[in-house]
Formats: structure tokens, sequence, C-alpha cells
């Protein structure tokens, strides 16, 4: 492919560059991804695959949750500088004292909750001590990787950002197979492997893509810190979203319904395949929008919003369809046939994962607008009318879909009235044209 070429493609291309990078890299993380889990369904059966699924909900919650809002201002200030042609390493260096602080005191306050309160390990953990502590080691092996692709992300290596992931996922497969043959059968262990694994691919990417920062101004807390609260308290919301549906299953399930969770994880996970791949989306979609307000591109910036939204539709339109029809065997082939699943169950997981991605989208074109509390106030609508969802109808799954559905539906919505008013202050874009970008009939699903 010439130059000219592939200037013309990524010019007409619904989605941000360096996209297509990060998301080769994904199909290496989203194979084995799935690979480990369903490994590990098989060889641990669906009761014991129980823990392991609530620590993998909980590991995807509280990393992404705590730490990604690090990432996103990182790769935020990072491209910022190196627009202006100033050096990040003051920054970066900031970033990572604050964060790292954070991430002991949160995994300190973990571990001295789990084990000063069995009751918390027993409900949520089985029992199985080994995975709390994997959560805890998970807290600070995340925040480094988070960090790591901060710095990526900021300074345009999406290859790097990529390898990162995709490592990540080949060592925890490898690891996984390990402890089949030599016959470990409890949960802990395979969660321990889910907490190591991003300290071994931080430090096999940073080794092989090294690349100075440069030398620069010094780092007020104000240049990271000015939207980090508002930041933290959106992602918590979203990921919440996201990964507590596992976790509430756990928690409302009967003894005789001791292999709900796992089964649950099963199908939302296959429901979300193209949610997981949107990474590859936002890795690049952050530092670009925010670069386009920096510079004043209020016209590109509306075009480039409005061509991802209806990209967006569309991939979610087939992917509500392909969960439909084929999602109950996919989750039966995969996982095992003692995990069984309907076909009215990953519909609604597949509608709401949709509907997530049009609020994520959302979201991000109103934090590199530089309103995270309007992003903060849409998730936060979500989550309430998820618990509502919950609460108000019955049914250990259905609770939790219906929850999951209006939820993120509500999100998308919310944030959807909500960035018109900083986009036309922008001068981006007239409100009615904006309506008219936003796909209605996902978010009505």
């Amino acid at each position: 492919m010439t130059r000219r070429l592939r200037a013309r493609v990524a010019e007409r291309s619904p989605f941000p560059e360096g996209s297509a990078t990060v998301a080769a890299w994904l199909v290496i993380t989203g194979l084995t991804a799935y690979a480990f889990l369903t490994f590990a369904g098989r060889v641990l059966g669906s009761d014991a695959f129980g823990p392991l699924a609530v620590l993998w909900a909980c590991v995807f919650f509280a990393g992404p949750g705590f730490f990604q809002p690090l990432e996103f201002e990182v790769s935020r200030a990072l491209s910022e500088r190196r627009a202006r042609g100033l050096g990040g390493a003051p920054l970066v260096k900031r970033a990572a004292i604050a964060g790292g602080l954070f991430a002991i005191g949160l995994a300190l306050v973990t571990v001295v909750v789990g084990l000063a309160v069995p009751a918390v390990v027993d409900s949520v953990f089985d029992g199985e001590q080994a995975v709390l502590y994997a959560l805890t080691i998970a807290l600070v092996a995340y925040f480094v990787e988070h960090l790591a692709r901060g710095v990526m992300s900021g300074t345009g290596r999406f290859n790097a950002y990529g390898m990162l992931m995709g490592s990540e996922g080949v060592f925890r497969l490898l690891a996984a197979f390990v402890l089949a043959i030599i016959g470990v059968e409890t949960a802990g262990p395979y969660g321990l492997v889910l907490a190591f694994t991003p300290f071994a691919a931080t430090a096999v990417t940073l080794a092989r893509n090294r690349q100075p920062l440069g030398p620069g101004p010094p780092a007020p807390w104000s240049e990271l810190s000015r939207n980090v609260g508002l930041l933290l308290a959106g992602s918590l919301f979203a990921l919440a979203l996201v990964n507590a549906g596992p976790v509430v299953v756990q928690l409302l399930a009967t003894e005789a319904q001791d292999d709900a969770a796992g089964t649950f994880l099963a199908g939302l996970l296959l429901a979300r395949v193209p949610l997981y791949f949107f990474q590859a989306v936002q890795a690049a979609l952050l530092p670009k929008l925010s670069g386009q307000r920096g510079v004043g591109e209020h016209v590109e910036f509306r075009t480039g919003l409005r061509k991802l939204l209806l990209a967006v539709a569309v991939i979610s339109l087939v992917s509500i369809i392909g969960s439909t029809v084929l999602g109950p065997w996919a989750v039966r082939t995969f996982f095992g046939a003692e995990f069984e699943i309907g076909a009215l169950d990953m519909a609604l997981l597949a509608i709401g994962a949709s509907v997530l991605m049009l609020a994520l989208t959302l979201s991000h074109a109103l934090v590199a607008l530089e309103h995270h509390g309007l992003a903060a106030i849409g998730w936060a609508s979500g989550v309430a009318i998820f618990a509502i969802g919950i609460a108000l109808t019955s049914g250990l799954f259905r609770r939790v879909e219906i929850g999951y559905v209006f939820g993120t539906s509500v999100a998308a919505l919310v944030m959807a009235m909500l960035v018109v008013r900083p986009l036309r202050a922008a001068g981006a874009v007239p409100e009615a044209e904006l309506i008219e970008a936003v796909p209605a009939e996902p978010v009505e699903l």
C-alpha cells in the first residue's frame, strides 16, 4: 500500500489513527484471554470456576476503574506537551509517584479488610484466600501497566501499546497451561497468574521499546490532577456497568446456583467481543480528540465523532444478531456443555455491551472537551438505573441483564444530551446536527 493510499484510507476511516495497530494486537489479546478463561473453565469446572470468574470481574473493574483515569490523563498531557515540542519526563515522574502511592495504599486496604472480615472472602471468593491475595497484587500490577500504556499512547507508540496488551495475554495463557499440566484444580493459582502477568508484560514491552521522554518544564500537580477526581469517578461508574454483573450474580445466587457466576461470565465475555476490541479505538481516540480541540479543529472533531458513532451503531447491530443466534451454541462449544445460557440472555447482554460502546464514545468526547464532570454524571446515572433495574425485577440472570441494558442506555442518552452544549460552546456543531449524529435505534434497544 502506497503512502498516498494509506493517507486516503486513514482520512476516510471512522476510527482514529493508531486503532488498526492496537486492534491487530488485540486479536492476540482477545484470543488468549478467551482461551485462558475457557481453558480454566474446563479444568476447574463450573463450580470451582466461580471464584476465578468473580476475581476476573473485580480485577477488570478495579484495575481500569482506578488506574485508567491516570492512563488517560498521562496520555492527554503528554500529547499536549508533544504537540508543543516539550519533553514529558517530569510529567511521568509526577504521575508515577502519585499513582504508586495510591496503588500501594489501595492494595493494603484490600488485604487488611479481607483478612479482618473473613465473611467477605467466604461470600465473594468461596473462601479461597489466595484469590484475595491475587486481587491485592493485581491492583499494583495494573497501576504499572496503565501508567506504561498512558506513556505509550501519549507519545504515539501504538505498536508498543498493543504489544503490552498482547504479551500479557500470551504470558497468562502459557502459565495456565503449566498449572493444568501439574494438576492444579483450584482457582487461587489461576488468580495469581492473572495478578502477576501485567508485571512481566510491562517489563518485556518497555525493554523492547525504549524511547527517552526527554527533559521538559516541571509538571505541576494541576497538569495531571485538575480533573483526575472527576475522571476517576466516571471511570469507576463506567467499569461498574461493564464488570459488576458476575459479582452481583455471585452475591444473589443460592447454594443450588453455585455455577451461576461462571456461566454468566461465559455469556458476557462472548456477548461483548466487539466491546473488547473497542479498546483499540479508546487507546487512540482521546489523544486524537484532545489534539483536535487543542488546535481548534472543531469541524474535524464533529465529523470524526459522527462517523465513529455511526460505525459503532452498525457494528452493534451485527453483534446483537450474532449473539442471539449463535451465542448459546458458542458458550457451550467454548466453555463446555455444563455452561448453559439462553438466546434471550445473550441478546440482552449483547444489547447492553453495544450501547456501552456508544456511551464510551460520547464519554471520550466530553473528556476531550474537558467536561469530565458531565461524563461522570452520565455514568453515575447509568449505575443508578442498573441498581434500580436489579431491585425491581426478578430472576437471577434476568434482573442483572435488564439492569445492564437500561443502565447503559441511560448513560448513553444522558451523555448524548450533555455533550451538545460543550460542542456548541467550542463552535463545533449546532444542536440539530449533533442529534442527527447520535444513532437513536441502538440506544432504544
